[in-house]
């Protein structure tokens, strides 16, 4: 039987050290994790010191002996500074960030030299993004975002060799499939982390782009989770409207869609994909009242600000959005929705429209049965999305129109609330009763402008009777709200005393 070469012999003789290493590296986590005596952690902390110390005795001699830049010399540097990088975290756990930090920084220049080696690349990203996130901790932004900086543009062989540290000392290749996806997560990671140091030094449009290349590259990866995908999308969108940009949260919400749309038919992700369309009819919803809120606004500012013509529509920016942030190999359609100030009644009402519908997709998800709380905050959205319609409305008939079905669509689940869920009724019905209020407020204003509109209509008898029998129905429908709600207040106050009694009994001899 011929001999093992002398390669072969060392790895071997390493690969014994190391499987003893192991053993006791996870009786100290399994000691750190349930939290045993201090003097078990140090004698086992000792042990696993002392074979870290053969370990680096041995991979430093045959370091010495091979050849530089060798395959076998590489690998041999690789294993060192892999091993480093488990003696940092070992630190990190027994509380000694800074002996870990700087443990990194000497671990991260020891393999610099050949960071764009296949042995090296993938050890070499995990000590970036070990070292960022100490000193991101520490404070220490600018360093991190530097290091995150020179590793994430830099393009990347599809075929880099993927090491953990078991795998360097296992006699088989890794499976090609899994380093990959090994790679790629890392990747995500220190995207993901370099948009978070971009937010906290209030870089937002570079943290925004983060989170757009961090969602790209997980297009491109085969595990994708639809729901997980969507959500992070969706916050993105959150990002942009809160910048008023309504342009790049439109294409964004479209590109959720567009993505369910192709993961239709896909049985590993149909289990995610009601939920995911309840988040993107969230995300459509907020999108909608946010632009109208925001419109409203500003065209109450300009009022105030006595401009000449308060209904001008202003001259748009007609911004695009830019091709590195759109998604590549995903077939994005951008409605036709508004995404701009509101500034006059077609406007808003295709706007109405357009969130109306997406308000009964997510009211087929949240049921009254099931999501009570939850249906009755969509009738509660609808309220408003009426309310906003109303404002933009020009003559009196329209606004009485739309406040009576928003009165109608607030009446429907409170009397529904009653007979199906009556242990939600009392929870809710004070804020679908008090909305009902204000719409009968809104609804008394607009018949006292019909009142007095026609100034120049002679005043008879009949048109007096009129506006005398107009304001008694106002004033009796105002009479039936307070009524109404004092009764159910008086029912939760009823309600508390009677737990209240019941709970002092049990206490009684």
């Amino acid at each position: 039987m011929a001999s093992d070469s002398p390669d072969e012999t060392a790895f071997k003789e390493l690969r014994a050290i190391f499987e003893n290493l192991s053993v006791y590296l996870h009786k100290d986590k399994q000691i750190h994790e349930s939290d045993q005596d201090k003097e078990t952690e140090g004698g086992n902390g000792s042990i696993v010191d002392g074979y870290f110390e053969q370990l680096f005795e041995k991979i430093e001699g045959y370091l010495v002996s091979s050849v530089n830049s060798s395959p076998e010399n590489v690998k041999f540097l690789s294993m060192k500074a892999s091993l480093l990088y488990e003696k940092a975290k070992i630190r990190l756990t027994r509380e000694s960030s800074s002996d870990a930090l700087l443990m990194l920084q000497d671990t991260l220049k020891l393999i610099e030299d050949f960071a764009d080696h296949d042995f090296i690349i993938f050890l070499y990203l995990r000590i970036v993004n070990h070292l960022s996130y100490l000193l991101s901790k520490n404070g220490r932004l600018e360093e991190a975002r530097n290091l995150l900086e020179n590793i994430l543009y830099k393009e990347y062989s599809p075929n880099v060799v993927v090491y953990s540290t078991e795998d360097l000392f296992k006699a088989e290749e890794p499976e090609a499939s899994l380093c990959r996806l090994k790679f790629n997560k890392l990747m995500l990671n220190n995207v993901q982390m370099l948009g978070w140091i971009y937010g906290k030094l209030g870089f937002h449009d570079l943290h925004a782009f983060m989170e757009h290349l961090y969602l790209q590259k997980q297009l491109e990866i085969e595990d994708l989770s639809v729901l997980h995908w969507t959500s992070k999308c969706c916050r993105l969108v959150i990002i942009y409207l809160t910048a008023n940009n309504w342009i790049y949260a439109r294409y964004y919400l479209a590109s959720v869609g567009a993505l369910l749309s192709e993961k239709m038919g896909d049985p590993k992700s149909t289990p995610e994909l009601p939920q995911a369309k309840a988040n993107l009819s969230k995300a459509w919803i907020h999108y909608g009242l946010h632009l109208f809120s925001a419109s409203k606004k500003k065209l109450l500012e300009k009022i105030y600000d006595n401009e000449n013509d308060t209904t001008k529509t202003e001259e748009k920016s007609q911004f695009q959005v830019l091709d590195q942030h759109k998604f590549r190999g995903l077939q994005v359609t951008v409605p036709n929705v508004p995404s701009n100030f509101i500034t006059n009644t077609q406007e808003a009402r295709a706007l109405f429209i357009h969130t109306q519908n997406w308000l009964k997709q997510i009211r087929t998800f949240y049921t009254l049965r099931d999501y009570p709380l939850q249906y009755v905050n969509a009738v509660l959205d609808l309220s408003e999305l009426y309310r906003f319609l109303a404002f933009y409305e020009n003559d009196l008939e329209s606004q009485y129109n739309v406040q009576k079905r928003r009165s109608e669509t607030l009446e429907a689940p409170s009397t529904l609330l009653r007979e199906v869920r009556p242990s939600c009724y009392t929870a809710v019905s004070v804020e679908l009763w008090r909305e009902l209020a204000e719409v009968q407020i809104e609804l008394m204003g607009i018949n006292l402008k019909r009142l007095y509109t026609y100034e120049s209509e002679q005043e008879t008898a009949d048109n007096i009777k009129k506006r005398i029998e107009a304001v008694t129905e106002v004033h009796d429908k105002l009479e039936v709200m307070g009524d109404t709600i004092l009764s159910v207040q008086q029912k939760q106050a009823e309600v508390g005393n009677q737990e209240a009694t019941l709970s002092s009994r049990e206490y009684c001899p």
